[in-house]
């Protein structure tokens, strides 16, 4: 955070320039307030005039330029502030008002609105990584998913906690504060990683219920041979003098299906669990 106080680049900044036969405030295409906002050293880091002109534009909240009128545009007085993701400077006149009422605004309200978006913007960095290592441990270990969904359980609670206790939609009643507030947020990209990183935990818990269903779907499948087999067994309960469509079964006849059911469950089952390994090598 910078707070610069000089009249001589307040006339500079203010004064008019014509940009595609339009007259706008020289901010819009100055290298010294974008020097001076992005950080830059000895030269301009962004030479296209054009995205440079556009990043001053998203960048500057210019609401205290005082050039309504010709007469204004010839007096020092002016506010800019500029806000990037890393940080938050001011440029105004020399004058009594911005020396003792807006530094005092810019050391307090706008120091803890700065602070509280980097907490922000850090919790939904570390969030994002604890994203990713769920993610690794999914793809290197699918056997401990009661471990992995406790572990998303608790990261979607504390993002419960984190949206309803950190993510403040406004922080303060002045107008300005408000305005510069949902600025700072928005050159962090903070609602639209917010938003993305509650997709990702439900896609994430959503996946791993899936992988846990078609795990279960391939354990039934499993038994399925044996439950087949213990079942028709059942058909030794059918007298062997009884008829059915036409045709006796006979004590024999009943054995001897169930020997080759029996069979064809086992190598059904020595299929399955090929099949099965053959599977799991490929990942």
């Amino acid at each position: 955070m910078s707070y610069w106080i000089d009249d001589n680049m307040c006339l500079e900044l203010k004064n008019e320039v014509s940009i595609n036969n339009y007259k706008e405030p020289a901010y819009k295409q100055s290298e010294d307030w974008y020097k001076y906002i992005f950080i830059d050293g000895m030269y301009v880091t962004c030479p296209s005039k054009e995205m440079m002109s556009n990043l001053l534009k998203k960048a500057t909240y210019d609401r205290w330029i005082y050039n309504l009128n010709p007469e204004s545009v010839n007096k020092p007085d002016c506010q800019l502030f500029g806000l990037s993701r890393y940080s938050f400077v001011a440029l105004v006149n020399d004058g009594w008002f911005t020396k003792n009422i807006i530094s005092t605004h810019f050391q307090n309200i706008y120091f803890e609105l700065t602070l509280l978006c980097l907490l922000q913007r850090t919790y939904i960095i570390n969030f994002q990584n604890e994203v990713s290592r769920i993610a690794k441990l999914l793809e290197e270990n699918q056997s401990n998913l009661r471990q992995i969904k406790q572990d998303i359980s608790k990261m979607y609670l504390l993002y419960i906690k984190y949206t309803n206790r950190i993510y403040f939609r406004e922080v303060t009643p002045q107008e300005q504060g408000i305005e510069l507030y949902d600025l700072l947020q928005q050159q962090m990209h903070i609602k639209e990683d917010l938003e993305l990183l509650g997709k990702e935990i439900q896609e994430l818990n959503t996946y791993v219920e899936t992988y846990e269903q078609s795990y279960l779907n391939k354990l039934a499948t499993f038994f399925l041979p044996f439950g087949l087999f213990a079942g028709l067994l059942g058909i030794n309960t059918i007298n062997s003098k009884s008829e059915l469509n036409g045709w006796g079964w006979t004590k024999s006849a009943l054995e001897i299906l169930s020997v080759v059911l029996f069979v064809l469950a086992i190598l059904t089952t020595i299929y399955l669990i090929i099949i099965y390994f053959k599977t799991k090598l490929k990942r």
